[in-house]
């Protein structure tokens, strides 16, 4: 058995339009998908992030996963998002191949921004 690649990673929401405006608006992501406004998606290289509120089975907030968006400039990627009320939850912080922070969506969920240091 071999793994291609990760199709796409969902997130549970409670409310669709509020966390489509967050992650259209506030991140600036291209919404490249939606059915019916109860799953929409977004493209970020190749591959998927979705969010819905159309499964019961899931739960939003941060007791479920992480999704890490890469990014080419962390520290100006937060400049932006604080000018739009949006501040880390936590980091920044400096890793040996990284360097990355949170911020938290409105459903309580989890959003890490990443960058890659050079060589690694």
């Amino acid at each position: 058995m071999k793994f291609k690649e990760v199709a796409f990673t969902v997130y549970p929401v409670k409310d669709v339009k509020r966390a489509r405006a967050f992650y259209s608006t506030a991140l600036g992501l291209r919404e490249t998908a939606n059915w019916e406004e109860k799953w929409i998606e977004f493209d970020i290289g190749p591959g998927t992030f979705a969010i819905t509120d159309g499964f019961a089975q899931l739960t939003p907030g941060a007791k479920g996963g992480m999704v890490a968006f890469e990014v080419d400039d962390l520290s100006g990627c937060l400049g932006e998002l604080e000018r739009k009320g949006i501040k880390p939850a936590m980091g920044p912080f400096d890793t040996p191949v990284c360097v990355s922070a949170t911020i938290i969506d409105p459903d309580g969920n989890e959003v890490m921004l990443h960058q890659r240091k050079a060589g690694a």
